[in-house]
């Protein structure tokens, strides 16, 4: 009776609030489009989504100009947030209201970034005060208007320069002081010097954690809050978000956080207990990927006796076999009625018969500006056809003093590099793959598109690569560096592009470095400081290095390129293909968690991806024997990373907060992808894939001999790796190449020795 009472009692838990239940991990991101025509032109989008996406978050952008959306039954909502440079970007300011108090109970979590969006009318009238204070007040504020009467005060102080207390706007804050400054939180990266203007909100009650207050004049009664946390969401002051400012020296508008984003937006959506799907990690290690754009296969410059396509082959991927690569050529470099030729042809299928080399497609034409033929009629072309060098499909012959294409014009003004054929979407998505193909050895096929130009595609050529069975990369242009010393630099994952996605490529390339037909060319070496902030310290990204087949047209850009790649062969990487990760990106979206019990958690639809991360996960470890379909688990920058089975279609996580003994060894960190784990009697099976000489560390429960065999295609035993454990690690270098994936069977030999300690285990990176 009292067992039945018992299962009884268990079932009742598991099935109470909370449990059973998918974590909801979208932000609904409300936008003006009067302020920004796309989404991806949003401050949300450059500036805040890519820490959104570091804590799990994935973002879904709505104009507020249109219909407001539906939350009710939106139980994968998270959260709203919005950042708004405009009075009054609502048609409807008393509906918003409503439509934010009616989320707010819901349980949605709200973040107001900037100016709220509800407070003035949009003649600027004081009307809304009372309202708009009634929304305020969620959020633990109350904003104070600059009536009449004070209004005529403080401009008769003005004309006598006496000093004045300002209630509704602190346009001049010299005698301004910040009672409250939480190191934590703000001067993140910009320092609060000279003050910027704010607003003035009051504290309302006791349950809003204010992290940034200031004081006019030593008057308490005017303490305005400028960053602050309350149970509804997260209120940070028009000015007081992120710094921003033209830069003359490079043409661009640039900027720094004031706030810390990881900080407050974990803060406001409450997601430090959260499971995170991660993508910059794979087996415990940095993902690596390296892919080309095809532009300048045929360039001939600096290096007269190569073409550059024979020269990236011979110095760049030929003498590195241990980091895999995806190259993507133009179609019309290679086809011989464009612009191809013997020698193109034959080094691209050198090229990809190597084992490191996956193939990608760079479009047929290569549109510089894909906007020009979303709606395309041939006639718009006509004015630039006698412009192109190898001549256009109304017969009009090239200028020879226009050049050729990536040597004179890599910044093309013309709308592609090739005019060859009248303009046809079919022929540059599934035309490229179609003619690259042809150069392919049996057994390979065309995995990406890689997006030229501008990188802008519209919705249906999208879905035309996804239809044709390609994963797509690029755009992004993400820099971390001392030109651009910000997170805000560092695009977000990807971009919703209608109801298709577009994947950013991890890193910029070359272009953004050095300007290659111009001195110095070796710019490009800059990109390590990039690889360094985004793994320290915080991991954000994995180690992408992106650049185009003209990076050998000098010695100084190939010897820049050639440094990074021995950069990367140092680095503490697991190497993958390009496709590989942008089919990880795509399970960072698709990813549901569904919460299980206190500390258990199903994971399903992640596709390829195989990490999930806990932050604030020192203390946190995975119970082996509770858990299903986990290959090991790894401790780095104050977070558990969990590598989970990809031969296992819904793991369960289970974490425990003591790190009990395993059941069998679990793996931390390898520089091959694990997967297919079973365990034996004093044994375990798995399979491993993966590119160069290395090494993998397993945790194993009893001091001893552990032995790696492998069988051949003759069905032979063969040795593959013998380890003596130090510390309860089995730390096994491997010789055998893996770029096959190898059936290994883990055997040991237990010896009397003591049992480690430490539980923790952290990499020396």
């Amino acid at each position: 009776m009292l067992k039945r009472i018992l299962i009884f009692l268990c079932l009742t838990l598991l099935a109470s609030p909370g449990f059973a239940e998918a974590i909801p991990r979208t932000i609904v991101a409300l936008y003006d489009s009067k302020e920004f025509a796309s989404p991806q032109q949003t401050v949300i989008h450059r500036f805040a989504e890519m820490p959104l996406n570091h804590l799990g978050l994935t973002v879904e952008y709505h104009d507020i100009r249109k219909t407001l959306p539906e939350l009710k039954d939106r139980a994968d909502v998270r959260g709203v947030i919005t950042w708004f440079r405009s009075d009054h970007p609502a048609p409807d300011v008393t509906a918003y209201m409503r439509w934010i108090e009616t989320s707010v109970a819901q349980g949605k979590k709200f973040v107001i970034l900037g100016i709220p969006g509800f407070v003035y009318d949009k003649w600027r009238k004081p009307k809304l005060y009372k309202p708009a204070n009634q929304v305020l007040q969620l959020f633990g504020l109350r904003y104070v208007s600059c009536g009449w009467f004070d209004c005529q005060i403080n401009r008769l102080a003005k004309l006598l320069k006496t000093t004045r207390i300002d209630r509704g706007w602190v346009g001049k804050t010299r005698n301004s002081e910040y009672i409250t400054k939480d190191a934590r939180m703000v001067e993140f990266e910009h320092k609060l010097e000279p003050k910027p203007p704010y607003n003035a909100y009051r504290a309302e009650g006791d349950r809003t954690v204010a992290y940034l207050t200031a004081r006019q004049a030593g008057q308490p009664a005017t303490d305005s809050v400028l960053v602050s946390i309350s149970p509804a969401g997260g209120f940070v002051d028009s000015a007081y978000a992120a710094y921003t400012f033209w830069d003359a020296k490079t043409k661009k508008t640039k900027a720094a956080w004031i706030i810390n984003p990881f900080l407050f937006f974990a803060t406001a959506f409450a997601t430090d207990d959260l499971p995170k799907p991660d993508t910059t990690t794979l087996a415990g290690r940095r993902i690596f990927y390296r892919h080309i754009d095809g532009d300048g296969w045929n360039n001939t410059m600096e290096i007269k006796d190569k073409i550059s396509a024979q020269s990236i082959l011979d110095e760049t991927i030929l003498p590195y076999p241990d980091l895999p690569v995806t190259v993507a050529p133009i179609a019309g470099d290679l086809d011989p009625i464009w612009a191809g030729t013997e020698k193109s042809q034959a080094i691209a299928r050198t090229m990809f018969a190597l084992p490191q080399v996956e193939v990608a497609s760079h479009t047929y034409s290569h549109p510089n500006d894909w906007s020009f033929f979303r709606n395309d009629t041939p006639d718009n072309e006509k004015p630039f056809l006698s412009r192109y060098y190898y001549g256009a499909w109304d017969g009009s012959k090239g200028d020879v003093k226009a050049g050729k294409p990536y040597v004179d014009h890599i910044h093309s003004d013309l709308p592609r590099a090739y005019a060859t054929e009248r303009f046809n979407l079919d022929k540059e998505i599934s035309g490229s793959k179609q003619f690259i193909s042809t150069l392919l050895p049996p057994g390979k096929q065309v995995r990406m598109l890689m997006w030229s130009g501008n990188t802008t595609p519209w919705e249906d050529v999208i879905r035309r690569t996804r239809t044709e069975g390609m994963w797509n990369i690029n755009g992004g242009d993400s820099r971390f560096d001392t030109q651009f010393p910000s997170y805000a630099w560092v695009a977000p994952i990807g971009k919703p592009v209608g109801a298709e996605r577009q994947i950013y490529a991890s890193s910029s390339n070359e272009n953004t470095y050095a300007h290659v037909a111009n001195a110095p060319y070796d710019g490009f070496k800059a990109l390590s400081e990039t690889l360094e902030r985004t793994e320290s310290p915080i991991r954000v990204k994995p180690f992408n290095l992106y650049h185009h087949i003209f990076s050998a047209d000098h010695r100084g850009s190939l010897d820049a390129l050639r440094g990074l790649l021995d950069y990367a062969r140092a680095a503490y990487i697991i190497p993958i293909e390009a496709s590989r990760f942008t089919a990880i990106t795509h399970g960072f979206y698709g990813a549901h968690l569904i919460k299980t019990g206190v500390n258990s958690w199903e994971v399903r639809g992640r596709g390829s991806l195989q990490t999930i991360r806990f932050d604030k996960g020192q203390s946190k470890h995975v119970d082996f024997r509770a858990s299903r379909g986990i290959v090991g688990q790894m401790h780095y920058q104050d977070a558990l990373y969990v590598y989970l089975d990809e031969a296992v279609q819904i793991p369960v996580i289970v974490l425990a907060n003591l790190l009990t003994s395993p059941p069998a060894p679990y793996l931390i960190d390898s520089r091959w992808r694990v997967w297919n784990l079973q365990s034996e009697a004093s044994a375990l099976r798995f399979t491993i894939q993966g590119y160069g000489k290395g090494t993998m560390r397993w945790k194993v429960p009893e001091h001893g001999t552990y032995t790696l065999t492998t069988i051949d295609e003759n069905g032979k035993t063969l040795p593959l790796a013998i380890a003596e454990t130090q510390d309860g690690i089995a730390t096994f270098p491997i010789e055998k190449d893996a770029i096959a994936p190898l059936a290994v069977r883990m055997t040991w030999t237990v010896t009397n020795a003591p049992k480690p300690k430490s539980p923790i285990l952290t990499p020396d990176y």
